[in-house]
């Protein structure tokens, strides 16, 4: 259902550019998911909620300093606000076929110019 919601609602010019040229952005209204906001605005409320700790998205990278608010200290995911947007990141289908190959995968059989890699709410 999200990906058939998603494209109904594509418009290739509505793209806008990410950090490389086989990189794109589509922003769309969050109308259709649950989707929490990860990111909350740090206030005199908060800021003693505040924990930090070095940490890598994987065992590949390297660790880097991070701030962050423990969900638990603010009653758990429930208490995130729903994203009013959703924020997709999209790779060209020639940079999945380039990266899937570097990790061994299988080339699949999908032809879409644009697949999603990514969601941020």
């Amino acid at each position: 259902e999200f990906e058939a919601i998603v494209n109904a609602r594509f418009d290739a010019s509505q793209l806008k550019d990410g950090y490389a040229p086989f990189c794109k952005h589509f922003f769309v209204a969050n109308d259709f998911t649950d989707a929490r906001v990860n990111v909350l605005p740090l206030s005199k409320d908060n800021e003693h909620l505040v924990r930090t700790e070095y940490a890598a998205r994987n065992e590949k990278e390297l660790p880097i300093l991070q701030r962050f608010i423990p969900l638990e200290l603010i009653g758990g995911a429930d208490q995130l606000p729903v994203a009013k947007y959703l924020d997709l990141i999209l790779y060209s289908r020639e940079q999945i076929q380039k990266e899937n190959e570097s990790m061994g995968k299988e080339k699949g059989d999908e032809t879409a110019p644009w697949g999603i890699v990514s969601i941020k709410a």
